[in-house]
C-alpha cells in the first residue's frame, strides 16, 4: 500500500474512542511505523474525541525511536507490555 492508498482504509477505522499502537523494535523499523502513528496522531488531534495509545512492548530499544514518537511518549499516557504476560490479552 503507498501513501496514496490511504484514502482507501474504510471509515469505520476512525470511529473507536481508542486507538492503540503497538510498538515493538520490528515495527520500529519498518517504513509504515512512523506513518500510521502521524495519521493516527493527527486524526486524534482534529476529533478531539478519540485517544491514542501507544502499547510498548518490552524489546524496544527508547533511543532509536523517532524524535516526534519520542516526544508523544514522554507527553502522554503509554503501557509497558511484557512479551510474556499472558494476562494483558484478558485486561
Amino acid at each position: 500500500m503507498s501513501g496514496s492508498d490511504l484514502g482507501q482504509i474504510p471509515p469505520n477505522i476512525w470511529t473507536p474512542p481508542l486507538t492503540f499502537i503497538l510498538l515493538c523494535s520490528d515495527y520500529m523499523a519498518s517504513g509504515w511505523c512512523m506513518e500510521e502513528f502521524r495519521i493516527a496522531h493527527h486524526h486524534v488531534l482534529n476529533t478531539r474525541k478519540q485517544y491514542l495509545i501507544p502499547l510498548l512492548l518490552q524489546d524496544l530499544n527508547r533511543a532509536a525511536i523517532d524524535p516526534d514518537l519520542e516526544m508523544y511518549l514522554t507527553t502522554h499516557t503509554y503501557i509497558e507490555v511484557q512479551e510474556d504476560d499472558q494476562n494483558f490479552v484478558k485486561r
